[in-house]
């Protein structure tokens, strides 16, 4: 029998029938092509149908005999996304392959007790989901990655149920456990003994039937079928089926629902449409289109500016390395709407993933928990799965686009970031955003004057009757943004990232590029923040001569070095040791203020053996450079870093100076230290060392450079009047923002 003959023959078979059934094309000819991996099935079972039909069949294999691979494969298939237990028990058995580098089976009594406890506290009408099942399919066999434990004790379910398991198991280093497993009854106890894997089968048989002896048998075997589903999920590439195991199993590291959505994403059959009968190639491109998108996506979220104006740095442990993650969340909540929070109930930690999987494959649940009701659904199941899987890809990508429009534009991005600095939520908070962008007629001003700015002005009500109460020095009994209240963090935040925004607006820059012009959300939630005190609070900042010394210094090095010649605290040279040696008659005879000061200071460095002399002095420098009177009110606030805020804890305010100014451009200060050498007066800049740099906010930096002030002076104190200017300045560019209501001004 010729070729051609052959061929005939096949195709009048029961079993061509079937593919043509499957394949709306001519299969042989597509056989002939570059066929997927995934096809091996067919084209074993081709091969074996010429042997047929040709005579060549020396084991005797009969047409249903040499069907089974296909149907085997035709079961496979199906075999996507969350999967009853009753899917796997029924039809064609499945061949499942458990690898040498599992371990045995390990389940303790108590692990599979709460298994079957699980299944049976099913609610009525709600179904229970296990974890997913990894596996590879290749040539034939099932290989099980993940999930060994959990198809086990199924198996063992079944088996006590008496019910055809639907599947086999096969182990490659523990040959009779397959037999073992099959056979498995009351009587197996005696065998059991003697192998550690039968035995804790054994016994998590006994616990199974024990339940089931103990509960309701029909109620849990019912659950057990009908409502008990898992995830299957076959991994996209080439990764070695150790390495993927070594990355579930190593600290027991979940799938994502990012990963269970590409995989059912992409998944061949969403692609099955009128185009996809022309060739396979339609087929090929959408995934290639899809996953390319995918990658870009994903890498432009692992941009740290990009991602930290919209999420803290810590959510990227939450998301576990797939950052996409967040945008299938967004787009869940939004769909899923007021309903989202019984549907997370209902279906836990893949909350998202099924709720996407509802998108793709909307046959597969009842709609019960879908936010626009029945009417989606029956919408949804009419188009085909390729219409429905473009459909979703758009609509993560116009979501994506949404975010990457406000990264882009800086009203948005300055107004956004800091209002999503204040949300705990901040995906709840962005859907909320998100349906106000794409309200119909919504303009980009409408959005940023009546929803961000809106919003804002929240944040600044009342500020403006606040300041001006400081300005004029009227009591100020309300104290609503005082230090230890809720409101003066946000204040002092808004008013650091608008500082960037009028930066910007001075510039220049154009709107349509990102600019570097632009407040840092990635630098400031990397740290935890302070509101602190710009002049000290405590009477007890000069409490041990150590901390006297230094405060004398800094006086000493400020007012010297407002002379010629001297070099300056926060010149390049910091890590060279600095020393100013200053003739003490010359400073005696230079101006007033400078001559009474240094007077005092000699007087204490020379007087230590008498205590009222040394005292009367030091209270005559404190008395020139006191702190001001302790106040709580917002001309006495910053934000700083929590670190550098408790390493110089309550310094007075020179010495913070030193310290922000150093820890900026990552120096460890060293003390000042200020001594009488030969009628000279020594003030010595130790060598700063090397340590740790932190953000420092650009308000904080211009308070403590006296950068409000436009007639510089010493910066040895931090008077009333600094504070009036520094207020001043904030209320003038909130005011210029629009962020202060008209009747407050």
């Amino acid at each position: 029998m010729n070729e051609e003959t052959v061929r005939d023959k096949i195709k009048r078979s029961n079993c061509w029938k079937l593919i043509q059934e499957e394949f709306n094309n001519d299969f042989l000819g597509f056989l002939d092509s570059e066929a997927n991996k995934e096809y091996a099935f067919l084209e074993n079972m081709l091969d074996a149908l010429i042997k047929f039909y040709r005579k060549d069949n020396p084991q005797g294999e009969d047409e249903e005999a040499i069907l089974r691979p296909y149907k085997v494969w035709k079961k496979i298939r199906k075999l996507q996304g969350l999967v009853p237990i009753n899917d796997i028990v029924t039809g064609e058995p499945l061949p499942f392959f458990i690898p040498r580098y599992q371990r045995g089976y390990r389940w303790t009594e108590t692990q599979v007790k709460q298994f079957c406890e699980d299944i049976y506290q099913t609610p009525e009408g709600k179904w229970n989901c296990i974890q997913p099942l990894v596996v590879k399919v290749s040539n034939g066999r099932i290989e099980v990655i993940d999930g060994q434990q959990r198809l086990t004790t199924i198996y063992l379910i079944l088996k006590v149920l008496e019910k055809e398991p639907g599947f086999t198991l096969e182990y490659k280093t523990r040959e009779k456990s397959q037999e073992f497993l099959e056979e498995i009854g009351d009587e197996s106890e005696n065998e059991s003994k003697d192998n550690i894997d039968f035995s804790r089968m054994f016994a998590a048989y006994k616990t199974i039937t024990d339940f089931c002896r103990d509960n309701d048998k029909g109620r849990f075997e019912t659950n057990f079928l009908e409502h008990t589903k898992f995830i299957w999920y076959e991994p996209e590439g080439n990764e070695d089926s150790e390495r993927l195991f070594s990355r579930l199993n190593t600290g027991k590291i979940p799938l994502t629902d990012a990963e269970l959505i590409k995989a059912t994403l992409l998944n061949k059959n969403n692609f099955q449409g009128e185009k996809s009968s022309e060739s396979n190639e339609y087929v090929q491109r959408r995934q290639f289109e899809i996953a390319s998108e995918w990658d870009d996506m994903e890498n432009s979220l692992h941009d740290e500016a990009f991602w930290c104006f919209l999420f803290d740095p810590v959510d990227k442990d939450r998301f576990k390395g797939v950052r996409l993650d967040v945008i299938f969340e967004l787009w869940a909540r939004k769909a899923k709407a007021d309903k989202y929070d019984e549907h997370q109930k209902i279906y836990g930690e893949h909350a998202v993933w099924k709720a996407v999987d509802d998108k793709l494959n909307p046959k597969k649940d009842d709609g019960k928990t879908n936010g626009k009701g029945g009417e989606g659904q029956d919408s949804e199941k009419s188009k085909t799965p390729d219409e429905r899987a473009t459909a979703f890809w758009a609509e993560i990508r116009k979501l994506y686009g949404t975010l990457q429009t406000w990264y882009r534009d800086p009203e948005i991005y300055h107004y956004l970031g800091y209002l999503l600095c204040r949300e705990e939520d901040t995906i709840k908070m962005l859907v909320g955003y998100v349906e106000d962008w794409e309200e119909k007629g919504c303009t980009k001003k409408k959005f940023v004057d009546k929803v961000l700015k809106g919003k804002v002005k929240e944040d600044t009500k009342g500020l403006a009757k606040y300041i001006n109460d400081i300005l004029e020095g009227s009591p100020n009994s309300e104290g609503r943004f005082d230090y230890g209240e809720e409101r003066v963090r946000p204040v002092l935040l808004l008013h650091n990232v608008l500082t960037y925004l009028k930066r910007l607006q001075v510039a220049g820059e154009q709107y349509d590029t990102l600019s570097p012009i632009r407040f840092p959300f990635n630098l400031y939630k990397r740290e935890d923040w302070d509101v602190e005190h710009i002049a000290s609070q405590s009477g007890d900042n000069l409490d041990n001569p150590k901390s006297i010394n230094e405060w004398l210094a800094s006086i000493c090095w400020t007012l010297c070095t407002r002379m010629d010649n001297h070099p300056k605290d926060g010149d390049s040279n910091s890590r060279e040791e600095q020393t100013i040696n200053i003739d003490i008659e010359e400073l005696k005879r230079s101006e007033e203020e400078k001559s009474e000061v240094i007077g005092h200071i000699i007087t204490y460095l020379q007087s230590k053996e008498n205590e009222k002399e040394n005292k009367e002095a030091l209270d005559g420098i404190k008395k020139l450079y006191k702190e001001g009177e302790a106040r709580d009110s917002l001309d006495n606030l910053v934000l700083l870093d929590k670190n550098t805020n408790r390493a110089y804890k309550n310094a007075v305010f020179p010495l913070k100076r030193r310290w922000i100014l150093y820890k900026e451009r990552g120096e460890k200060v060293e003390p000042l230290t200020v001594k009488i050498e030969e009628d000279k007066l020594q003030v010595e800049l130790k060598p700063s060392k090397k340590g740790s740099s932190s953000y420092i906010l650009p308000c904080t930096k211009d308070v403590f450079t006296k950068s409000y002030n436009e007639h510089m002076d010493h910066g040895l104190e931090w008077t009333r009047e600094d504070g009036k200017r520094y207020l001043k300045r904030m209320k003038e560019i909130f005011d210029h923002f629009g962020l202060l209501n008209e009747e407050q001004n």
